[in-house]
């Protein structure tokens, strides 16, 4: 038979009853204390007990009102009592019982855990950067060697960069404005709200491997060196080294990626792997396109006036307010756009007031690894001018961001032949009306003033760039050479996409080019092939482009083409009402003035009296 005062022996259901019913020993409680302390399923199976030990005990203590003996001191039989009143004492007695061990119970399983043990230590940080912790804990001064438990980490600028180490010598790095979460109980989980993240993963357990979640995919990595992207609809995995298991969540569809190939997990997307792209040397914004990979308020172009991207505001953790914008440049499925020694960038823009402005770039390695961040700054002299600045900026004048000097043992002193992140650019304190209206990365600063310049970027300018900047030789090659005149741009995560060519040219103002358009047959009721299907009609309204509004009727554009949900362009003219105010009424006064009526008013006329 089992020993019920032998702690060894005892199971937890024997140790639950003997504390129950007030007979344990106190070798016997503090083994019941410790296998509470230490599990928690034995901690709720305790509450359980305890709980309905007392419940049991209280219902069937008002049953019986048998008389029993009472005995006295030497064994003698005294007066008699009631059972129930006995047995009501005996169960009250077992319920103060039940109940303290209750709360006992209770309050080992709610106290507060022991402080978290760090899973990793911070190897690199710049720029500001946030991290939360558990309770909601958050903390901004962030230095190189703090151990962390876990948590969320943000980068709150373009130019925020930050490097964490795991115990095995794991390292996970952000850039920009990114968010990711980390966690390690057994088996490392990543969670990229956002952003960009480069990895390289030490050897792990086959049967635990790493786990990194998008809002669109999920990762399995057993040992490897990769990248991923994440936004909204897609996300992209570029592996450097090994390979990653990549599964598209919305079907399940599972792909592994191997060393130098890539592949794009999203809705629709093809998710077969392709090789990584070669590397360019020339680029250019595209900011008719829309705000994608921007950081900044974007306005659209009008009246001739290119898209903008304007400075915003970011108040540091010591209490100085830095205005900034920044543009992505070696994003999604795009080349890998290469720094070499003689590049320098053309930037075109506008300032407000009389401001010195900091310009930079943030590098990595063509294997992901965090290189640096670049600066230059340019006074207010040069900027200033009433019809806006254009400077040129020679890589060869930029030097490492003061920010990362404690880390410059490991980082090169220059950004040559290294893949550029993205291109930023701030004033200091206060607001100087900074307007960026377009970026170019160009081969040499001999180039800089040169026509070839324009020459070499129209050859390999594609249809829909030169939709948007009205360049109506590459388009009239493109059409010869048998392109479509009413293809869509496939862009995802862009406001473009979806658009026909004549849809660009609007979102763009470029009138040349939508009466050529339209004079070659392009459809002017084609719908955009995103969540709204208006036509081009549609798109001029709801910008406020009264002259694009007053062309495209002249061309033959139907005034009450519905779009997907039946709304006409007059009904488009009450998108964004604050937006072009004046215009819009004008253009509404306009098209009634052509017929043109609400979807309202076409369903009431189409409803028979």
């Amino acid at each position: 038979m089992t020993d019920q005062n032998s702690p060894k022996s005892t199971t937890l259901i024997d140790l639950i009853e003997l504390v129950l019913h007030g007979t344990a020993s106190a070798e016997q409680q503090q083994e019941l204390e410790a296998r509470l302390l230490a599990n928690a399923e034995d901690r709720r199976a305790y509450l359980h007990y305890a709980n309905l030990h007392s419940a049991l005990k209280h219902r069937f203590a008002f049953d019986v009102e048998e008389e029993i003996p009472t005995e006295i001191g030497d064994g003698q039989a005294s007066t008699t009592a009631p059972r129930g009143a006995r047995s009501r004492f005996v169960v009250w007695s077992l319920a103060t019982v039940a109940a303290t061990a209750v709360v006992v119970a209770s309050a080992i399983y709610f106290q507060p855990p022991d402080v978290e043990q760090p899973i990793a230590k911070i190897t690199g940080v710049s720029g500001y950067l946030e991290w939360t912790g558990d309770g909601g804990r958050v903390l901004g001064d962030l230095s190189v060697g703090a151990e962390l438990p876990g948590g969320t980490i943000e980068g709150m600028t373009p130019s925020s960069w930050f490097e964490l180490e795991f115990v095995d010598g794991t390292t996970v790095t952000i850039s920009g404005t990114s968010t990711l979460t980390f966690s390690d109980y057994g088996q490392k989980k990543l969670h990229l709200k956002s952003g960009k993240v480069s990895v390289d993963v030490k050897p792990q357990p086959a049967s635990k491997p790493m786990l990194l979640y998008t809002r669109s995919a999920m990762l399995e990595v057993v040992g490897t060196q990769f990248e991923v992207q994440a936004g909204l609809a897609a996300t992209m995995l570029s592996v450097n080294q090994g390979t990653v298991r990549i599964t598209r969540l919305s079907d399940d569809k599972k792909v592994d990626v191997h060393a130098s190939q890539r592949v794009v997990a999203g809705v629709g997307r093809d998710m077969s792997p392709t090789r990584v792209p070669d590397s360019l040397g020339h680029w250019k914004s595209q900011l008719h396109l829309g705000p994608a990979g921007g950081f900044g308020q974007w306005l659209p172009g009008y009246d001739g006036q290119g898209a903008t991207l304007s400075a915003i505001p970011y108040t540091l953790p010591r209490g100085d307010t830095i205005h900034v914008v920044a543009m992505g440049v070696s994003l999604g499925d795009n080349p890998p756009v290469v720094l070499r020694p003689d590049s320098c960038f053309r930037i075109r823009g506008r300032i407000a007031s009389s401001h010195e402005v900091y310009f930079g770039v943030t590098v990595r390695h063509s294997n992901g690894e965090f290189a640096g961040k670049f600066q230059t700054i340019r006074s207010a002299s040069v900027l200033e001018m009433e019809e806006g600045f254009e400077v040129i900026l020679p890589l060869r004048d930029f030097r490492l961001d003061p920010t990362l000097t404690d880390a410059k043992h490991r980082l090169p002193p220059v950004p040559f032949n290294l893949v550029v992140e993205s291109i930023w650019c701030h004033t200091l304190y206060e607001p100087a009306g900074l307007e960026i209206a377009e970026v170019e990365l160009l081969p040499s600063e001999e180039s800089a003033n040169s026509e070839a310049v324009a020459e070499t970027a129209a050859l390999g300018m594609d249809i829909w760039t030169a939709a948007s900047q009205g360049n109506l030789g590459v388009i009239r090659g493109c059409l010869a050479a048998g392109g479509d005149i009413d293809a869509t741009l496939s862009a995802p995560g862009t406001l473009a996409s979806g658009a026909t060519l004549l849809h660009l040219a609007v979102l763009a103002d470029q009138r040349g080019v939508v009466e050529f358009l339209s004079e070659n047959g392009a459809d002017l009721r084609a719908r955009a092939t995103d969540e709204h299907g208006g036509t081009p009609l549609h798109w001029a309204a709801a910008l406020g482009r009264l002259e694009m509004v007053k062309l495209l009727v002249a061309s033959g554009a139907d005034v009450n083409a519905p779009d997907d949900h039946g709304y006409t362009p007059l009904d488009a003219t009450g998108y964004a009402p604050d937006y072009e105010r004046e215009a819009k009424v004008k253009i509404a006064d306009y098209l009634c003035g052509v017929g043109g009526v609400t979807a309202e008013e076409m369903r009431t006329r189409s409803t028979p009296n």
